[in-house]
């Protein structure tokens, strides 16, 4: 049986770089848990391959899979399916956030610590350390799971992405024959069907745009650079996580600038004196201390 790996142990994350995404939004307008985010911050969520997009709405959606059906009886079966719904509390931890968007009650199958890929624009910026656990329908035959992702962000607040799949329901048919899933190449016995595709299912989460700016450093930029740029301040920018932030723009005074890859800005002051660097980015403010720029 393939399994995830145990809790603790991280499994990586690709890039959701292909396929159908979904962007749901983390500052919407009047959601209390969210206040401070920007509403350019998204969790994406991707179809995962041999799935089609069925609706979504803004939250939550549902995907339709291949067909299966019964290995003795061709007329019983349906469509695979998989429903789906992003959620955020302020103030839980990962595990109380967990345990509360499980919907079913079904007891434990399986556990993993997986890391959130954190991207602004093509830049992976940081990975989120996230707790994901997958729940079984314990009913004879049963091939129904429910698993929830949740990781923090900050501010106390902790997103949980919750997967369901309950079509197909069994992997026996009651006439002595199995329901097996057939997408376009090959075929798999129902309960390895939705199995996998539970497992697979939280590693199509990405958290895309900017958290909110937290931090600026500030001070004369290195010996080389200050001999050919007099009047130069130079600095980091970071988000509340402590990640660095690439293509933020900042200010001192008058003079404008903005972060490299790195989250490394430098700019050249029209004179001498006292400065303070200001970014703003993520739904938030970030100021630097007053320094002195010879």
């Amino acid at each position: 049986m393939a399994s995830l790996t145990v809790l603790g142990v991280a499994l990586g994350v690709p890039l959701a770089l292909a396929g159908t995404i979904d962007d749901v939004v983390v500052g919407v307008p009047g959601r209390n848990d969210t206040r401070g985010f920007s509403q350019k911050l998204f969790v994406e969520v991707m179809v995962e391959d041999n799935y089609q997009k069925v609706d979504f709405d803004g939250d939550s959606g549902n995907w339709l899979g291949p067909p299966y059906h019964s290995t003795s009886n061709s007329n019983l079966g349906g469509r695979a399916k998989v429903s789906w719904t992003v959620y955020f509390d302020r103030g839980l931890s990962l595990e109380q956030a967990m345990a509360k968007h499980f919907t079913q009650g079904w007891p434990r199958f399986q556990e993993a610590s997986i890391d959130v890929p954190h991207v602004v624009g093509q830049t992976r910026v940081a990975v989120i350390k996230g707790q994901w656990r997958l729940t079984l329908n314990p009913a004879v035959h049963s091939t129904q799971f429910e698993g929830v992702l949740s990781f923090p962000l900050c501010k106390r607040v902790v997103t949980s992405a919750e997967f369901s799949l309950l079509d197909p329901f069994e992997d026996a048919d009651g006439l002595g024959g199995q329901y097996r899933v057939f997408p376009s190449v090959g075929d798999k016995d129902a309960f390895s069907w939705n199995r996998d595709n539970a497992i697979l299912a939280p590693l199509h989460i990405a958290l895309k745009g900017y958290l909110p700016a937290a931090s600026v450093t500030a001070g004369p930029p290195n010996v080389v650079i200050a001999n050919q740029a007099p009047h130069a301040i130079s600095g980091f920018v970071r988000d509340c996580t402590g990640a660095l932030m690439p293509s933020v723009p900042v200010h001192a005074g008058k003079t404008r600038g903005r972060t490299n890859e790195r989250g490394f800005y430098l700019m050249h002051l029209p004179h001498a004196g006292v400065y303070q660097v200001v970014a703003i980015a993520g739904g938030a403010t970030a100021r630097s201390r007053r320094v002195h720029v010879n």
